[in-house]
């Protein structure tokens, strides 16, 4: 029964991208970002933008992009501790975020509470 969760993974192909995220949720029936955005609205979106460009820094970092780099410096990310700490903020929220989402759709869709 895991063999088509996993093979069809977009975590294990790439970096943790959103449209990646909504994939693999999606192989369970859970629309994530629809999720998030409805119990975050104001976040949601920032979040998902602060992950897309750390990951447009990473990918820039590791192919040495520097065009990349630069039109994520230009996006108001530069490389510097400011940002690392403003990722790590965001990143931080969208993990507690996804916590409570899954939490409540496992709810709905077995009854209990999962944690």
């Amino acid at each position: 029964m895991r063999i088509p969760y996993l093979f069809h993974r977009r975590l294990d192909k790439g970096n943790a991208e959103p449209i990646g995220l909504r994939q693999d949720f999606s192989l369970f029936g859970m629309e994530l970002w629809a999720e998030i955005d409805t119990r975050y609205p104001a976040k949601g979106p920032r979040w998902r933008g602060s992950l897309r460009r750390l990951n447009e820094a990473r990918n820039g970092i590791a192919h040495d992009d520097t065009g990349r780099l630069r039109a994520v410096a230009v996006a108001g990310w530069p490389l510097t501790l400011s940002s690392v700490r403003r990722w790590r903020t965001a990143l931080d929220g969208l993990a507690g975020a996804m916590d409570d989402v899954v939490g409540a759709y496992l709810q709905r869709l077995h009854g209990t509470a999962p944690w």
